[in-house]
């Protein structure tokens, strides 16, 4: 039968070894205190009380007969030490004896081969290795990004990872949530840790020689990696994680957020009214004289310009392959640099596009706030009030659930269509541009 699960908070067990290694800077009765060079314990030499420890790289050979507590850059425990050890650092390698419980925390936590912990195990970090013929006597949690567990666990083991690897023996329960949706951790082996780290693959494995005595339960949303000669007595358990989709924003959110962008319009048209009053006024008047017209535009306008940008390239890398097999190298880097000019300049283009839709509902703003002065203030010249009453209207019509998408498509089209076709007016009246042909 299933424990009830134990649930890892590696942030509350990390700030707790933190803690725990602020201690050495205080001097209490019944403990020694060791810093710097002097902080390791040699082989011959035991330590009769608790050990309270910081250095860059400590070795711990010898005894220490209680509880010992380390922060630093490294900790390397090959001796014995009868209490429980804490520690905090970069690397913590235990490949001796601990007689009680050890918490640790860091980038790169090891149980090396023979090493043994006569109680708990409590590991927060990037990752967790257990050797061959290490042993942890009790129940194990383990929290971080990856383990690879290949010696033996006496009782449970509790783990929270992106990618877990048992190779050994737990003799009672595992209970696991594994990411097995992440990348490789190949640039694992790039990480500057003092101690190698292995990498494990995301998800859960269990190699030939991983033997579960309970049952297993694993959350991941792919099944687990089970070598044939692998074993587990009890259950089997894949629990699907729970996707929750993320709420819909309240209606007070969707009116502030509608609110911001209202004044930010607000802003910007109130600088062209100043700077270029004439140039909203003829984008206003395309827009209310051929508004079908403008929004068909605006589509086009919307569709065409990725659908050009990879005809071109395509076109362009056909011509450059054609005239290198036709061996004229100057007309491949030719055309190859002409591609390179057009595309950058369709880029540009494509960026004033996305510019331009997000300042579009500023001309339909404008075109309505004045079409509603000319009917209910008859005489009232259009001006900053125009801007203000358009807005408003767009900004309560944005602001309904269902409704507010569309008319933001709707008017994005619309104010883009209209400012496409009067540039075109603009370009066919200094000559740039062919003239529409004529209506018969």
């Amino acid at each position: 039968m299933m424990r009830e699960p134990t649930r890892v908070r590696p942030k509350l067990t990390l700030t707790m070894v933190l803690m725990a290694g602020l201690l050495v800077a205080s001097e209490s009765s019944g403990l020694v205190v060791r810093a710097g060079e002097e902080a390791s314990v040699g082989p011959d030499e035991t330590v009769g009380d608790d050990l309270y420890v910081t250095g860059d790289e400590v070795h711990i050979e010898g005894i220490v007969l209680g509880d010992l507590v380390f922060s630093g850059r490294q900790l390397t425990v090959s001796g014995r030490v009868s209490g429980d050890l804490i520690a905090a650092g970069q690397a913590v390698v235990v490949a001796g004896e601990v007689g009680d419980d050890v918490r640790m925390a860091g980038m790169t936590l090891k149980l090396g081969p023979g090493a043994t912990i006569g109680d708990d195990l409590v590991a927060a970090g990037f990752s967790f290795e257990a050797e061959p013929s290490s042993r942890v006597a009790g129940s194990a949690i383990i929290a971080g990004y990856q383990a690879l567990l290949a010696g033996e666990i006496g009782e449970d083991l509790s783990a929270s990872l992106v990618g877990l690897q048992l190779d050994g023996v737990v003799e009672r329960d595992v209970e696991a949530t594994v990411e097995s949706e992440a990348g490789p951790a190949w640039w694992t082996r790039f990480m500057n840790s003092p101690v190698p780290m292995p990498m494990v693959a995301a998800g859960l494995g269990l190699g030939d020689g991983a033997r579960v005595g309970g049952a297993l339960a694993y959350t991941s949303k792919a099944p687990a990696r089970m070598a044939d000669d692998a074993g587990v007595a009890g259950a089997i358990e894949h629990i699907q994680p729970e996707e929750k989709p993320p709420p819909p924003p309240s209606l007070a959110a969707r009116g502030w957020s509608v609110l911001r962008r209202m004044a930010a319009l607000l802003v910007v048209g109130a600088l062209l009214l100043w700077l270029a009053p004439g140039r909203l006024d003829s984008v206003s008047a395309t827009l209310r004289e051929r508004p079908a017209v403008s929004t068909l535009s605006g589509l086009a306008v919307v569709v065409m310009t990725p659908v050009l940008l990879l005809a071109l390239v395509a076109a362009g890398g056909t011509l450059a392959a054609l005239f290198g097999v036709l061996s004229l190298g100057w007309l491949v880097a030719a055309t190859i640099l002409l591609v390179i000019l057009l595309v950058l300049l369709l880029a540009i283009g494509l960026w004033l596009v996305v510019m331009l839709t997000f300042v579009a509902p500023l001309v339909v703003a404008w075109t309505g706030g004045r079409w509603s002065l000319e009917r209910t203030l008859p005489g009232k010249r259009a001006g900053l009030l125009a801007l203000v009453v358009g807005l408003a209207a767009l900004g309560i019509l944005l602001a309904v659930p269902m409704l507010g998408r569309l008319v933001g498509w709707l008017v994005a089209l619309m104010g883009l269509g209209a400012v496409g076709v009067q540039s075109a007016r603009w370009l066919r009246g200094r000559g740039w541009a062919a003239a529409p042909p004529a209506r018969g």
